[in-house]
């Protein structure tokens, strides 16, 4: 069987892979407090060990889920199911990835090796093979795993301390946006879903209760991050770029709310993903810009 590159790049899951080292990223560049002490050989050590982390991950997933994928039309192309990657070979490549990805982590960072490990048991074990195809909610606990990637970045800093208010800020910012993300899909696909018998909210309760359920957390996740100056350091970027992003995220979130699932749900769907980047990177952003103030005693 001829295996080709685009076939192992959707096998693990190269976009995800990839919007997950960002926020790794992110983490891993906040967890200094200033860059004068920064390695290029531990952040490319990190870099590479992080992504085949999550690309291990990632295929894993779709080998524990080749019947799901088999069955429903948005997956059903997938490397396995299509019958491009056999699933023997698809399970040894996971294992090795996943491996590989925990060696590099540990040479940088044991701390980042025991939560790049955690996390792939609560994905791979606890969300795929019992909350997943069991719980309605499942999108709450697999939000945790979800979220860790910017935790694994920041701690694979070994000065960087797990408790801190840097942290807390950057894995609940992810943990809340992952509903609205993961809901809005499930209103879209909810019929793919109904057929792989997995029983997401618009199937168990419906469309409305759905979208009050992503309002929910959209509030909380747009309440943190007007509340983000009581966790990061905030300036100049978070006036021009947090505050006005919230409105906006409001306003789309009840034209959202009052419009047909399948008209609008793209939008709503691509500005979430959107207003993640921002609420991300702008913490970071002023980070930055107060060490260069402090270093030229402006500030």
């Amino acid at each position: 069987m001829k295996i080709k590159v685009k076939d192992i790049m959707c096998f693990t899951k190269f976009n995800i892979v990839m919007l997950s080292y960002f926020s790794a990223l992110i983490g891993y560049l906040f967890s200094h407090e200033t860059f004068s002490g920064f390695s290029v050989s531990n952040f490319l050590l990190f870099s590479v060990g992080f992504i085949l982390l999550a690309a291990g991950s990632c295929a894993l997933n779709q080998v524990q889920e080749v019947e799901l994928d088999a069955s429903m039309r948005r997956t059903s192309l997938r490397p396995i199911p299509a019958g491009k990657i056999s699933w023997i070979f698809g399970f040894r490549l996971s294992l090795a990835l996943l491996c590989l990805g925990l060696f590099f982590l540990s040479v940088i960072s044991v701390k980042a090796s025991l939560l790049g490990m955690a996390t792939v048991f609560m994905y791979n074990g606890l969300y795929t093979m019992w909350f997943k195809p069991k719980l309605a909610f499942a999108a709450i606990p697999g939000a945790i795993p979800g979220a860790m990637p910017v935790v694994i970045g920041y701690c694979a800093y070994e000065k960087a301390s797990l408790f801190s208010a840097d942290i807390l800020y950057l894995f609940l910012i992810m943990f809340l946006w992952q509903m609205p993300h993961f809901w809005a899909l499930a209103l879209r696909y909810r019929e793919d879903y109904k057929k792989g018998g997995v029983p997401v909210l618009p199937i168990k309760f419906g469309d409305h209760f759905t979208k009050y359920q992503i309002g929910l957390y959209m509030f909380a996740y747009l309440s943190l991050a007007v509340l983000s100056p009581l966790f990061v350091q905030t300036r100049f970027f978070y006036l021009v770029l947090v505050i006005p992003c919230v409105l906006l995220m409001l306003l789309e979130f009840f034209r959202f709310f009052l419009s047909d699932v399948y008209s609008y749900w793209f939008k709503f769907f691509m500005k979430v993903n959107l207003s993640l980047l921002i609420f991300l990177v702008v913490p970071l952003l002023d980070k930055i810009l107060g060490n260069i103030l402090r270093s030229y005693q402006l500030f």
